[in-house]
């Protein structure tokens, strides 16, 4: 994980892919993360915007964070959003 990298460039916030059981669809949130890499993206900001994440638990979000930081690796940088439910948690699921 790029621990020591700074924000700036292309952030995208990053959807939550669901399969029909809605669990986390890590196959194509693979590709999500690879095509956006690909194109130019700096960073993913995990469970924000894109309004899914409140309707996970901690640790599906959890779980979700520490994959997207392990595909984007040393390419970019995930950005977690989180709640005071969550932000204990949170700094060590992408580490």
């Amino acid at each position: 994980m790029a621990k020591d990298k700074k924000i700036g460039g292309v952030i995208f916030p990053l959807a939550t892919p669901l399969n029909g059981q809605n669990d986390l669809d890590l196959e194509k949130a693979q590709d999500l993360i690879e095509w956006h890499i690909d194109n130019g993206v700096d960073g993913f900001y995990v469970e924000g915007s894109t309004g899914e994440g409140i309707l996970q638990s901690v640790d599906e979000g959890c779980r979700y964070l520490g994959y997207v930081a392990d595909v984007v690796d040393n390419r970019g940088l995930p950005i977690a959003q989180a709640d005071t439910a969550e932000f204990e948690r949170l700094p060590g699921a992408a580490s």
